[in-house]
């Protein structure tokens, strides 16, 4: 069975389960107070260790790792070596004794710089950071760590990171947490801290040397601030909270209101320039005139009246749409000056707009078409792939194929003819046929029929948004 320590379990801040399992002591008959069960994830190295243990109050050790646990992680225990392995690959010493040193008048200080990953990292606020110690530091149980600012650009916080303190080692390895209440950015392979060995002097007589007498350094500390010149709120308009929030943010980069600037401490990076060196100057820029004078435009204003006044009227084609109320001329001229000679290249378009159905898309780049100075625009096209018209016209062609020709077989030329005519003389949902809206014309007894393009448009594109709403 496996048992944990309540003040260990609280320590670390591990949520406690309710539990119906009663514990006894080793001789099986007293018991002991359980609280609950806490389920946690252990790791040593570079294996990962799940600890499903009840929650004691007494307990002469912070965690009891039974049987249960050794065997699910393969971990075995040799007590004449003093040692415990993990999966007959990680032997970990647990002697804890060791040779006592002997203090002496010399000592040696040393400390071991120790530098972030090798890539650029941020610890955020109850997160840690994982470091790997020296070899000479692995038969060490505690260290003394230091933050080091010597080394790296100036921090804007005003708290040191990490804070000077003692810390365990575990396997090689040291957990460093943030606790501060903003994000640590470290860069690639930055020295930011350094730990030393811990040695405690038990005894300062036998010292060779007389005790140093602690010195008494005088720590001012100024309570002024270069962001009290500025005036927070003087209608004293915002709650109390937050001035006080307003006022910590100034005081705490307070570096930003000093009126003497030590230099640029290089947050976004360095500054970089261009020089031109060169004997080339830069090109100029001026100011545009018209390449034209007055009199020129004036007179290429009459040259155009006149050409519009002979210039026959647009022929429209015979149609039952109402005509429209005025029919505009657009001219595209292409002017080349001379010394006294103005060449004019005029050419008449129009616009029509029809259906937006993607089948015209293969007609975008076609060349008989761009001869003759005719250019489609395509408006919202979702699938420039997609032919819905020619598919559904291909799909109706082979429904009347198949009834005309049931037995199946090749189509002749006279059945192909008849099926066409066929098709084109069904009535569709508009109550026309094909040819009739093509050929605007009756059918039947071919008179003139009162048919709208516009309106059968403006009808079909009503009609989706009914069935598409």
């Amino acid at each position: 069975m496996n048992m944990m320590k309540a003040s260990v379990v609280h320590y670390v801040g591990a949520p406690i389960q309710k539990s119906i399992q009663r514990a006894l002591q080793a001789d099986g008959i007293t018991p002991l107070k359980v609280v609950g069960e806490v389920h946690l994830q252990l790791n040593r190295g570079d294996h990962n260790l799940t600890l499903d243990a009840l929650v004691v109050e007494d307990l002469d050790v912070d965690v009891l790792a039974g049987t249960p646990f050794m065997t699910q992680h393969d971990i075995s225990v040799r007590p004449a070596m003093c040692q415990v392995i993990i999966k007959d690959n990680d032997v970990i010493q647990y002697d804890s004794s060791s040779t006592t040193t002997h203090s002496s008048a010399v000592r040696r200080t040393q400390a071991y710089v120790l530098r972030a990953p090798s890539f650029s990292t941020t610890v955020w606020p109850g997160d840690y950071l994982e470091l790997t110690l020296p070899g000479e530091l692995h038969s060490e149980e505690i260290l003394a760590l230091e933050a080091r600012y010597d080394t790296g650009a100036p921090k804007m916080s005003t708290k040191i990171w990490p804070q000077p303190s003692l810390t365990e080692q575990v396997g090689g390895k040291i957990r460093i947490a943030n606790d501060t209440d903003q994000p640590q950015t470290l860069k690639r392979h930055e020295h930011f801290c350094q730990v030393r060995r811990v040695q405690t002097i038990t005894d300062t007589d036998n010292l060779a040397y007389p005790p140093a007498k602690p010195v008494l350094s005088a720590v001012l500390k100024d309570t002024t601030f270069f962001s009290d010149i500025v005036k927070l709120d003087p209608d004293y308009i915002l709650p109390q909270s937050v001035r006080r929030d307003f006022q910590s943010v100034m005081q705490e980069f307070d570096s930003v209101f000093d009126p003497t600037i030590t230099g640029y401490n290089g947050s976004v990076g360095p500054f970089q320039a261009i020089v031109n060196k060169g004997s080339v100057e830069p090109p100029q820029r001026k100011g545009r005139i018209p390449q034209y004078s007055k009199d020129k435009l004036q007179e290429l204003q009459d040259i155009f009246d006149q050409l519009e006044s002979k210039l026959p009227q647009p022929v429209a084609e015979q149609s039952t749409q109402p005509s429209p109320q005025s029919i505009g001329i657009s001219f595209a001229a292409d002017v080349l000056k001379g010394c006294k000679q103005l060449i004019f290249l005029l050419r008449e378009t129009d616009f029509v707009r029809v259906d937006s159905a993607p089948g015209f898309v293969a007609l975008r780049e076609d060349s008989a078409l761009l001869q003759l100075g005719i250019t489609l625009d395509m408006g919202r096209i979702k699938n420039p792939n997609k032919n819905p018209v020619a598919e559904k016209a291909i799909a109706e062609l082979i429904d009347e194929i198949v009834r005309y020709q049931p037995e199946g077989g090749s189509v002749t030329p006279l059945g192909l003819s008849i099926v066409a005519s066929n098709l084109n003389s069904r009535l569709r949902n508009r109550g026309l046929s094909s040819r009739e809206i093509w050929t605007q014309r009756c059918q039947f007894d071919n008179t003139q029929l009162p048919i709208c393009d516009r309106d059968l448009i403006l009808q079909q594109y009503e009609s989706r948004l009914r069935n598409h709403p």
